[in-house]
């Protein structure tokens, strides 16, 4: 459902402005984050998860007294702490991908996508890499204020005449030494080069997503 509606807005009026292009990604994710939601309650970035017995050296604050005293043996409470999910959105703009609405569904989906992972508290950022061999990162971080200045980066950056996609993967590997998810969104028309690049960074503990742009 979610990509059933992204595809339904994808033939919207090409957002010329960072502010359109702002409004079309939040509208988008608005409709598709509907469908998502399971329960209206609230958790920190700190849960609980169970008791043990107390060790030398734990915290005192977090013994459970009241559960110590009915057992009357001194017990620890153990919390998990949520990570922040990061994403790293690669965008081919190779010669291909200068062709009919391409590079407006380059802009509009990564956008959509970029709203939908930020708004639920991950963060990303996007890597473009020149013909001459030169970075383009707008790094990955999260919050609103990022998510404004990753929209207005897709608009203002020319997304046509990149390195080769080959070179790109590579790139994106280097920069992301920790997990993440690495979000790959191309036409594939030279998909035979793209295959090993794709298979490191899975190899590498990433999750790698394929998003065709046609």
């Amino acid at each position: 459902r979610a990509w059933a509606a992204m595809a339904a807005t994808a033939r919207v009026q090409v957002p010329r402005l960072a502010t359109d292009l702002l409004w079309v990604a939040r509208h988008t994710a608005a409709g598709i984050r509907a469908g998502l939601h399971r329960t209206t309650a609230q958790g920190g970035a700190v849960e609980f998860s169970h008791l043990r017995p107390y060790r030398p050296g734990d915290d005192l604050k977090h013994i459970d007294w009241k559960g110590s005293a009915r057992t009357s043996r001194l017990l620890t409470r153990v919390f998990t702490r949520s990570a922040t999910h990061e994403a790293l959105l690669v965008l081919d703009g190779s010669s291909s991908m200068a062709w009919g609405e391409k590079p407006a569904l380059l802009r509009t989906a990564s956008a959509v996508l970029a709203t939908l992972l930020l708004e639920q508290g991950a963060a990303a950022g996007w890597l473009l890499v020149t013909p001459e061999g030169h970075r383009r990162l707008y790094p990955v971080r999260g919050g609103a204020f990022h998510l404004s200045g990753l929209v207005a980066g897709l608009v203002r950056r020319e997304l046509q005449g990149t390195a080769e996609t080959a070179q790109l993967l590579h790139t994106a590997g280097q920069l992301r030494q920790r997990r993440s998810t690495i979000m790959v969104f191309s036409d594939f028309y030279d998909d035979e080069a793209m295959r090993p690049g794709l298979r490191q960074l899975a190899a590498r503990g990433h999750e790698v997503v394929a998003v065709r742009l046609l």
